[in-house]
């Protein structure tokens, strides 16, 4: 380790100053962390990678799947399901490989067939053999993992004239499933097939889903029968104690085997959005997430063009746990592509921003959080204050 000027230089240009007591420890910690993991703090926005099946290892296949990948990126980061069909960005699209940082192979498995119906079974000895029977194993599907340059994909989304979304809101689900034998509202553990679609489907439009707890508040809250009737009141009510920025609603039925009808709408401070789809659980589950995330990307606040080295200081960092809380909820923002730490204090720590945004939309995305509050500066000054709320 080299000292200089009263800083110990890491890796990678950050630095940590020189000070005493247990602010001394935590800092050093968290320096030897940062310079043993090569000083990023976040390799990568989940924003701006993908996953897709592809279907092998030549470089056709692969060129063909980093372009489906791309288009899924390009979609997530603007909001807007039409930008991979832009002519300026087809061409994108098709040499994607001129965007992605990195790619890898991997293997997942779907689920193996459903067995044909067979006879009855005749005797204790076709129940035993039927029983010990092993199942085919899932099927293994090859599959490609893709992260693009988060600079890159803003300045060709704004070069086609779309903007970057961000400051994305979050929204609360309350769902009501009418399967034809259960009536029920919906939380986070929802089960197969119903789960895995909701998560499907929020994954590839980015949108920031709460899911209720469903727990004593909820139930006297809100019931299934509100969200049927439609009661904005209660189902806005219900939500304050999430403090969203806003309250996706939805009743979905079965109407026949394997089709549903459903209803949605979207409650805003200024408007409540409605729409109805019809189909497979699919079709209105990636229909009430489309909806939702159409309209609240037309709504929100964009970012123009793209802005690189926003330096953030942020006050009242004091142990690894607040660092990680700060470093956690910058990673979070879809207008920051990358984060950096650059100088370690005692109580502080300065941030090196990488945005797929403008500086004016991180402030707004930080103005509309609760964790970090704004410290009187100069104008001119480059260097965002900010302290973590108390």
């Amino acid at each position: 380790m080299k000292t200089a000027g009263g800083l110990f230089a890491a890796p990678g240009a950050m630095t940590v100053r020189r000070v005493s007591g247990r602010h001394w420890c935590w800092a050093l910690w968290l320096w030897a962390l940062l310079s043993c993991a090569g000083v990023s703090a976040a390799d990568s926005d989940p924003l701006y990678e993908s996953v897709v099946p592809v279907s092998g290892y030549d470089a056709a296949a692969r060129d063909q799947a980093l372009g489906i990948a791309l288009s899924e990126v390009l979609v997530r980061v603007s909001g807007n399901r039409k930008a991979p069909q832009h002519p300026a960005l087809v061409r994108v699209v098709q040499n994607a490989q001129r965007l992605v940082q990195r790619f890898n192979y991997q293997s997942a498995r779907e689920p193996a067939p459903a067995a044909a119906a067979t006879a009855p079974v005749a005797s204790p000895d076709t129940v035993a053999a039927a029983v010990i029977t092993p199942q085919p194993p899932p099927a293994p599907t090859l599959q490609l993992h893709a992260i693009f340059d988060a600079p890159g994909v803003g300045r060709v989304l704004n070069a086609a004239g779309f903007n970057i979304w961000a400051g994305r809101q979050q929204t609360v689900l309350w769902l009501a499933l009418d399967s034809g034998t259960e009536q029920t509202l919906i939380g986070a553990d929802a089960p197969a097939p119903l789960g895995p679609l909701l998560k499907e489907a929020v994954e590839r439009r980015g949108l920031p889903l709460l899911y209720p707890l469903l727990d004593l508040e909820d139930q006297q809250a809100l019931q299934f029968s509100d969200v049927v009737d439609g009661s904005a009141e209660r189902i806005r009510d219900a939500a304050l104690r999430y403090q969203p920025d806003a309250v996706l609603a939805g009743y979905v039925h079965m109407s026949a085997p394997d089709q549903y009808d459903a209803r949605w709408t979207l409650y805003q401070q200024d408007g409540a959005p409605n729409w109805t789809a019809q189909g497979s659980l699919q079709q209105v589950i990636d229909a009430g997430i489309d909806g939702a995330t159409d309209q609240l990307a037309r709504r929100a606040p964009t970012a123009s063009s793209t802005d690189a080295g926003v330096q953030l200081y942020v006050s009242g960092i004091t142990d690894l746990n607040r660092y990680a809380d700060v470093e956690h909820y910058l990673t979070g923002m879809s207008v920051v592509a990358q984060v950096r730490t650059q100088t370690v204090e005692a109580t502080a720590v300065t941030f090196l921003l990488q945005l797929s945004g403008t500086r004016q939309a991180l402030l707004e995305t930080l103005a509309h959080g609760a964790l970090l509050l704004p410290e009187p500066g100069a104008p001119e000054d480059p260097v965002l204050r900010y302290r973590i709320a108390q």
